[in-house]
């Protein structure tokens, strides 16, 4: 179970998630951290933005932000303190000095370099071509010797996704297909290896709070554990085991799987609304 408490402002003050079994917590009452599967405290700057995230696995977090409420930094005890540079558009900048970004077109992040078409679409990244439909869908993505096709329905959701070798014909190395409810995904399956069903919180519902996989008849139940924001931190089994936990940087980027309980979990929620793709590395 998992519980929350609030300051007199209404901001979330702490999250505590203890194990299945445990004793139940009264209301009000905020549990020690000791034997608690996973913990974070909350504090906030004059603004109403999160200053510091105080986290039982990572550390202490620290943020900072400009007088336009841009986040600016993030440091951290477990990574490289990140900064974040804007221009007067809000675009990312890869540094302070860098001049603005013309035509809202970032040309590249890092060591990266971005190609556009005169829609504005990327076109070219890394090693990756992209294509897109007229509807200004993702459609196909070259990337070595595979590709990836997409496919949607007539709501613009993606409902399949399908990796292939360039020069191994027509049969697919991975198939993914998507089932939604409403906007929000509901459920994937995967070809040969199961699906999973989505259950999201009920005042939140971009917010998932647990997944239930299947592979014939097996089922097994997971729990996600979620920040501010919503965005899902620590995934347990039911008896309260870690089975993944991510580092996710200030835009969704999940540095790395900080879980060390030995077997890959298939997590590819980000920020709400985001979907992480690991044959391309896009959300």
């Amino acid at each position: 179970a998992t519980y929350s408490g609030y300051d007199d402002d209404g901001l979330l003050s702490w999250q505590r998630s203890l194990a299945s079994g445990s004793a139940p917590v009264l209301p009000g009452q905020r549990p020690a951290r000791q034997g608690c599967v996973t913990s974070r405290d909350y504090y906030w700057n004059n603004h109403g933005e999160v200053g510091t995230i105080d986290d039982s696995l990572r550390g202490s977090v620290v943020y900072s932000y400009d007088r336009s409420g841009y986040l600016t930094g993030r440091s951290g005890q477990m990574y490289d303190h990140d900064r974040y540079y804007y221009d007067k558009a809000g675009n990312l900048l890869d540094n302070e000095g860098q001049g603005p970004v013309m035509n809202n077109r970032l040309p590249g992040c890092g060591r990266d370099r971005y190609g556009y078409n005169e829609w504005g679409e990327l076109t070219t990244r890394r090693d990756q071509q992209l294509e897109w439909n007229a509807q200004g869908q993702l459609t196909r993505v070259i990337s070595g010797n595979t590709e990836t096709h997409y496919g949607y329905d007539a709501l613009g959701r993606r409902t399949r996704k399908a990796t292939y070798g360039r020069h191994t014909g027509h049969t697919a190395r991975s198939r993914t297909d998507f089932v939604w409810e409403g906007f929000r995904l509901l459920q994937e399956n995967v070809q040969q290896q199961g699906w999973r069903t989505y259950l999201y919180d009920a005042e939140q519902p971009y917010t998932p709070v647990a997944s239930v996989t299947g592979r014939g008849e097996s089922r097994q139940v997971w729990y996600y554990h979620t920040d501010v924001t919503g965005t899902p931190q620590e995934v347990t089994a039911a008896d309260g085991t870690l089975v993944w936990a991510g580092y996710i940087r200030g835009f969704g980027e999940n540095a790395a799987d900080i879980s060390n309980s030995g077997a890959y979990f298939h997590q590819p929620l980000r920020l709400p609304g985001q979907y992480f793709d690991d044959e391309t590395g896009l959300h």
